[in-house]
């Protein structure tokens, strides 16, 4: 078992920021392909509108959005910072 902590995300629509997102801590049993439900919180960027967020989920295609991730990865002894820049959503959205 490992845990995810201090996560966060800053989520891209077609390469333009739309807002970040922070992630509750979690924890994931080793050996595990079982999907998981995530609290988090979305913070919108500053030159994004919740009606642009909203004629965006009109017309929602997973497939338009990127993510810049990074989370603090603990288990037993170990423990690291890992960071993943430009990850297509669609790896993490069902």
């Amino acid at each position: 078992t490992f845990r995810i902590s201090e996560a966060e995300a800053l989520v891209y629509h077609k390469g333009r920021l739309l807002g970040k997102v922070q992630l509750e801590p979690f924890e994931v049993k080793k050996k595990t392909d079982e999907a998981h439900s995530i609290d988090c919180t979305m913070t919108l960027a500053d030159e994004i509108s919740l009606f642009e967020v909203m004629a965006l989920a009109a017309k929602f295609n997973v497939d338009d959005l990127t993510m810049d991730i990074s989370g603090m990865v603990k288990a037993m002894n170990f423990k690291k910072k890992m960071t993943y820049t430009n990850v297509p959503a669609s790896k993490f959205i069902r």
